[in-house]
């Protein structure tokens, strides 16, 4: 639970009115940054976003290196088992959690949905490039699954 949702709960808020609150705090779909400005401008506005919202999110570094002294190669990050998995299916700059609150059979009780955040430079468009697609296929599994799962300019939601 987060802050936000304790004090809530504690003056008898109801979630509804939560979300409304958050969704018009949040920045609106506009443009928060000059054209061009740097993938990791933008991922820091993200991460400063997300933990106002109260969510949970972490680098994922995803790559690869020789152990030369232990003569093993070892990958790292998510969807890298293999080099032939990493070409087809790109994990997000940014993973965690964002608390949901349920609302049909668990009425008032929190999860922590997965979040995946695949953040671009201001102004990015989708293309049609290798990376692009197989980063698609990430955060299309994701959603598919339940998770929260975007490209992101400096936007959360």
């Amino acid at each position: 639970m987060t802050p936000l949702n304790g004090w809530a709960r504690r003056w008898q808020i109801p979630p509804e009115a939560i979300a409304d609150l958050v969704e018009a705090m949040a920045p609106s779909g506009q443009e928060v940054h000059a054209k061009g400005t740097p993938e990791s401008a933008v991922q820091a506005e993200v991460r400063m976003l997300s933990a106002a919202a109260g969510w949970k999110v972490w680098r994922n570094n995803v790559g690869a290196w020789a152990d030369k002294e232990r003569t093993r190669f070892i990958r790292y990050g998510l969807c890298n088992d293999s080099k032939a998995i990493n070409d087809k299916t790109k994990s997000a700059d940014l993973i965690g959690l964002r608390p949901v609150v349920i609302t049909s059979a668990e009425i008032g009780k929190t999860i922590g949905q997965f979040v995946s955040i695949e953040t671009k430079r201001a102004g990015w468009t989708e293309g049609k490039d290798k990376e692009t697609v197989a980063q698609r296929r990430w955060l299309t599994m994701v959603a598919a699954l339940g998770g929260h799962a975007i490209f992101s300019t400096g936007e959360i939601e």
